[in-house]
């Protein structure tokens, strides 16, 4: 586990090094709010992001979550069950995905090739 107290720095370590999850906080001394979560997002595509937000930041967390979090956690619910359940379960729901995004794939290509493979004759 690694632990940075600024964005820029988090930033760095996921340039460097391969990641699992990400453990974001809304409220870092460098960035603030859903900018926070676009820009871990497009500095780690498809890592799993678990959001750590304040009770006045819940709105915030959940518009993060729309804009490709997996999950948040309330700061207040912080203790040592819950966060390696959430860390767990945004792991799981990420893998999810990408298991159902790799089926649609292959079903859209069945799909479009069912037209080579089916035969019809006249009498």
């Amino acid at each position: 586990m690694e632990w940075v107290c600024s964005l820029s720095d988090g930033i760095d370590r996921l340039k460097r090094l391969k990641v699992v999850t990400v453990i974001l906080d809304l409220s870092l001394p460098d960035s603030h709010g859903i900018e926070t979560v676009d820009r871990v997002s497009m500095s780690a595509p498809g890592v799993p992001i678990l959001i750590l937000s304040g009770s006045e930041e819940e709105e915030t967390a959940k518009r993060a979550m729309q804009r490709g979090a997996q999950d948040y956690l309330p700061k207040s619910h912080l203790d040592s069950y819950s966060l390696p359940r959430a860390v767990q379960t945004v792991i799981a729901l990420k893998i999810a995905a990408e298991a159902l995004l790799g089926d649609r794939e292959r079903a859209e290509v069945t799909l479009n090739s069912i037209g080579d493979a089916v035969l019809s004759a006249d009498r």
